[in-house]
């Protein structure tokens, strides 16, 4: 697996007296750096209590912190983890909150697209020189530490990655094997089968599309798997969303539409689209690892399979979109940033990493996790595992760090639309988004750069 870099050079573009300056003008800097102190008579540790923010507590996940938090405080005494699981859907407000209260927790799961406010605000401390001098130094992905650092708005790392996803294409076994049909490898025969597979007086088709809200987000990964373009930007920021074969591929997968989709496809969002596959009319759709058990529990293990997003020919080479970044962070305000950090490392070893991607059904971002038997034995994510381990695969960062690039890609569902009605072409609809998108890499750099 190779690492995309090329995208964004930021260490090297932000001018990095400017920014810390900024960052610290604006921080709350710890009272205390140690968190563990020796008792001064005695030489004994002091107990300590940290506390730990989830920021999708509930029924799936806070038992599994529950377990690794009872775990980890029966390795380490006298460190005391106090948890609180904040609803997913206001988990963001909440902590940005508590930062302009100055009331932080010690640690807290926090999500790669609200990574880069968080660190302009001088909430968190970097942890690069922890992670340089930690037991984990070398267990970590590169492809989980990348996605890290590029979620940052100087390229440092903030958070500790803890899980992967990928995007994938979920196939009917039994259908295509009906149909005579081999599980699509390359894009072209991505294209081919849906085609193939698609009956549309019996109601039958090869291709659930997402076609409304959520729509342009999941045609990034088609763009760059079915093109091979290894970056968003080209070395002076300039988007490269003009490229030809960007063009390309935008136009041959709207040309599914209505040829291996339904006519509903155009307003499905994500529970139409799932629903489609699930039910059986449709024999592909394309997610992510998120919804394996829905397919699973409505088709049957082995039924509902996941491929790897299709190598562009048949050299085999995959361009992939990398995950999402999500793990603890330390805020800078912590008194206890040692006994914080004791707990991420916790959470980020082989077992504890393995545990909670099991529970979760993700990817592990601990190399040594990603051997472990469970991983081999959950289909979707070996095959995913496995593409992140192929050299001849490249993973792309998507520019998160920038603050408008979600609405970007969300405000271009109308004009997707509009391609896949034939209404506007291909190339068009992608110079907006070019424009749009170098505009603001633009402004970004103008604000950083010294």
């Amino acid at each position: 697996m190779r690492v995309n870099k090329n995208a964004r050079q930021i260490v090297a573009l932000v001018s990095a007296s400017a920014l810390v300056a900024g960052l610290a003008a604006c921080s709350t800097p710890p009272a205390s750096d140690t968190g563990t102190a020796p008792d001064s008579d005695t030489g004994a540790v002091e107990n300590v209590t940290i506390s730990f923010w989830d920021d999708n507590g509930g029924p799936a996940r806070t038992p599994v912190y529950e377990e690794l938090i009872e775990r980890f405080e029966a390795e380490h005494p006298s460190i005391t983890v106090d948890y609180l699981g904040l609803p997913a859907s206001d988990s963001v407000l909440k902590i940005e909150t508590a930062v302009a209260g100055g009331a932080t927790p010690d640690v807290a799961i926090v999500d790669g697209n609200s990574l880069s406010s968080l660190v302009v605000q001088g909430a968190l401390l970097s942890l690069e020189d922890r992670y340089a001098a930690s037991d984990l130094n070398g267990k970590i992905g590169e492809d989980a530490l990348a996605a890290s650092r590029y979620s940052a708005p100087n390229g440092e790392l903030y958070l500790m990655p803890m899980t992967g996803n990928a995007d994938v294409i979920w196939y009917n076994s039994e259908l295509f094997a009906e149909a005579g049909v081999e599980a699509p490898n390359t894009y072209a025969e991505f294209i081919d089968a849906a085609v193939s597979l698609t009956d549309a007086d019996a109601g039958q088709y090869g291709f659930a599309m997402r076609g409304a809200a959520g729509s342009t987000s999941q045609l990034l990964a088609e763009m760059f798997a079915c093109s091979g373009v290894e970056a968003f930007y080209d070395a002076n920021g300039v988007s490269t969303f003009e490229d030809p074969r960007f063009a390309e591929c935008v136009q041959q997968f709207a040309g599914l539409y209505r040829t291996a989709t339904s006519r509903a496809d155009l307003g499905y969002g994500y529970p139409e689209m799932i629903a489609a596959f699930t039910s059986g009319q449709s024999a592909m759709v394309r997610h992510n690892l998120g919804s394996a058990q829905d397919h699973i529990d409505a088709l049957g293990d082995g039924v509902a399979v996941a491929v790897p997003m299709p190598a562009k020919d048949a050299s085999g080479e995959r361009t992939l979109i990398a995950s999402k970044s999500n793990g603890p962070a330390i805020f800078s305000s912590s008194e206890k940033q040692d006994a914080a950090w004791t707990f991420v490392e916790f959470l980020l070893s082989a077992e504890s990493n393995s545990y909670w991607n099991e529970m979760a059904g993700q990817i592990p971002t601990n190399v040594d996790a990603r051997q472990a038997a469970w991983v081999a034995e959950a289909q979707w994510v070996s095959a995913t595992v496995s593409a992140l381990s192929d050299p001849t695969t490249t993973v792309v960062t998507p520019p998160v760090y920038l603050p408008d690039f979600g609405s970007i890609v969300s405000d271009a569902v109308p004009d997707f639309q509009a391609v896949v009605l034939g209404d506007k072409t291909a190339q068009d609809f992608l110079s907006d988004l070019a424009e749009r998108l170098t505009t603001a890499e633009s402004e970004f750099r103008a604000g950083f750069v010294g």
